[in-house]
């Protein structure tokens, strides 16, 4: 395994001193984000087979939101999550259409919301009661009906977690706790249907 890793490394490690190269024979001004398209398109399939089947692999655009890049992804058959009119803007750009996007983010503005509803996203993230209320009433005042995840924060710490977002007191979703005690209150509205949940647990990164 850590023969492969290497192989990998010193693989990826050619190819950029090569694109570097090139960028700098182009005339490229210096300094400047050089992106290796091709390490995206492997490590896109290279994370898709670690995954169980079926899934469905989104893209963070607040990552990256390079066109090439995205229009890389795309390309590899990811899907776009956005948290901002700027990002939405970004995947539609990138060939991304509007019922293939993940709308996530705490505190969405109304203006927000309903010009996403507009453009034809059906699918969000919220993270309270008053993101669901919120919701509902857009998707009513639009009429159509959307799909949401709820983000709710575990009130387990995850072992090796390097960002806390979940396990402790968090902005990042609804706290367990609450949800258990409240279950109603994340419930579904009439014009919105709750599909699953958004947990997110980031681990450490090792630094040597």
């Amino acid at each position: 395994m850590s023969e492969t890793v290497t192989a990998l490394r010193t693989d990826t490690a050619r190819r950029t001193d090569t694109a570097l190269s090139a960028a700098l024979r182009a005339g490229v001004e210096t300094p400047a984000y050089v992106y290796d398209l091709a390490e995206v398109r492997e490590n896109t399939a290279r994370l898709r087979s670690a995954l169980p089947e079926p899934s469905v692999l989104y893209y963070s655009l607040k990552a990256n939101p390079h066109p090439l890049v995205l229009r890389t992804l795309r390309e590899a058959g990811t899907l776009p999550e956005v948290c901002s009119p700027g990002e939405l803007a970004a995947a539609l750009d990138a060939g991304w259409t509007a019922d293939q996007v993940l709308y996530t983010g705490p505190g969405k503005r109304d203006a927000d919301v309903g010009e996403a509803l507009r453009l034809g996203v059906r699918e969000f993230c919220v993270d309270s009661p008053t993101g669901l209320d919120q919701l509902d009433r857009l998707a009513g005042a639009a009429q159509t009906s959307v799909r949401c995840l709820l983000r709710v924060n575990d009130d387990r710490p995850a072992a090796g977690q390097g960002l806390a977002m979940t396990g402790v007191a968090s902005q990042f979703g609804a706290d367990a706790d609450w949800v258990r005690r409240q279950p109603q209150s994340f419930a579904g509205r009439a014009r919105v249907t709750v599909t699953g949940l958004h947990l997110s647990r980031v681990p450490a990164v090792p630094t040597r």
